[in-house]
């Protein structure tokens, strides 16, 4: 399996010339550099699921809201 993959776009958005002094041009130009990269790895993925019945107690133990202070 290949592990890296990428894709790079290249693209002039924009040029000008403007003559400047004597025999001179002055050129100007936007190029948009495109780049992507993804690294592909295995994961574990579910299988299959059990169902079990509902417990409402174990339910009320799970906190609703958890907040972290950093200090």
């Amino acid at each position: 399996m290949k592990e890296d993959d990428y894709q790079l776009d290249v693209m002039l958005d924009h040029i000008s010339a403007t003559p400047t002094e004597g025999d001179e041009i002055e050129i100007k130009a936007n190029v948009i550099f495109d780049f992507i990269s993804f690294h592909k790895k295995a994961e574990k993925i579910m299988t299959n699921v059990a169902e079990q019945p509902l417990d409402y107690e174990e339910l009320q133990k799970i906190p609703g809201i958890v907040g972290y202070i950093v200090k």
